[in-house]
């Protein structure tokens, strides 16, 4: 079998030798090769065609766009990674139009950027589990799942939609990250839902502990809800293992509680219904059910709901 060459491009040399020891995880299927500058990557990739491209967006000899348009003019089916500390919205909507594959912002997590390139390089057409726990999502199924995040945010307008997993991995965004930690956000968000979660268990304990025939297997949808100073965070679990996340500028939104979860609860129901296409038969990563969600709706913010509709 052939290995998938990944070029890693960064004029910084800690950088470099951190993600080529990270990636070296990969496993032997991979062979890396490593760059100090964009003129040495595309002489790499010149004498050997790359499968995956991961570079920096700033570096001395040319700007990382730049470098992008030569390789996917040298490489059209190259994927490409791009990772910055600086980036802007419209950096990446520049980067999108030139059909980068991830815009990364540093610093990320490095087992994130693992499964961005599983991802990335899996030539299977469904979710699988990593060997780190990580999952793997196929290229299909990430951008199904942004279109629907993209519709959800042109009818709501927050200023960020994102989805993540329970192991605290950003899988996918749309919107403006606003200078936001997404990594840190992610983890605080998949704490919540693992607390609330336990809380679910304890609860549920004291009401069956004198009653066994009780039914307790069900596995119920969790929503949060965060009001802050400036920004409002609402989350939905879609599975026992993905999430997704809208948060609103409060000087801004418009939207009330209400009206976001009903469009919510339909969002969940499409990402849910896209996740279900890309399951293997040993991937049980889909433990709701709609009608558990459905319930968990019409109970909480009934009356707000019937408001809003009116």
């Amino acid at each position: 079998m052939d290995k998938k060459h990944i070029v890693i491009i960064d004029d910084d040399a800690r950088v470099l030798n951190y993600l080529k020891q990270g990636l070296g995880s990969l496993g032997d299927g991979y062979h890396l090769s490593v760059a100090n500058s964009a003129n040495d990557a595309l002489s790499i990739c010149e004498a050997t065609a790359p499968d995956l491209v991961l570079s920096d967006l700033r570096m001395p000899d040319m700007d990382g766009l730049e470098l992008i348009k030569l390789l996917k003019a040298m490489h059209p089916k190259v994927k490409l990674i791009m990772m910055t500390a600086y980036g802007t919205d419209e950096v990446q909507k520049k980067a999108s139009e030139l059909g980068v594959y991830r815009f990364m912002t540093k610093p990320f997590r490095i087992d994130n950027l693992l499964s961005i390139i599983h991802g990335a390089l899996n030539e299977k057409n469904s979710i699988a589990v990593g060997s780190n726990g990580v999952l793997i999502i196929p290229d299909a199924c990430l951008i199904a799942c942004q279109e629907v995040l993209s519709r959800l945010r042109a009818e709501l307008r927050p200023e960020l939609a994102l989805m993540g997993d329970m192991a605290g991995h950003v899988v996918t965004h749309v919107g403006t990250t606003m200078g936001l930690d997404l990594n840190s956000i992610v983890a605080l968000v998949a704490g919540n839902f693992s607390t609330t979660s336990e809380l679910d268990r304890i609860f549920d304990r004291a009401r069956f502990a004198d009653a066994a025939d009780e039914d307790t297997d069900d596995k119920p949808m969790y929503i949060t809800y965060q009001e802050g100073r400036n920004y409002d965070c609402y989350s939905a679990n879609v599975s026992s293992t993905l999430f997704f996340t809208v948060i609103f500028n409060r000087q801004d939104a418009k939207n009330k509680a209400g009206m976001v979860w009903l469009h919510m609860r339909r969002t969940f129901r499409e990402l849910q219904q896209i996740i279900l296409e890309y399951i293997t038969d040993d991937t049980n990563i889909l433990e709701n059910t709609e009608e558990t969600v459905t319930d968990d709706f019409n109970k909480m913010f009934a009356e707000e709901l019937e408001k809003d509709v009116q």
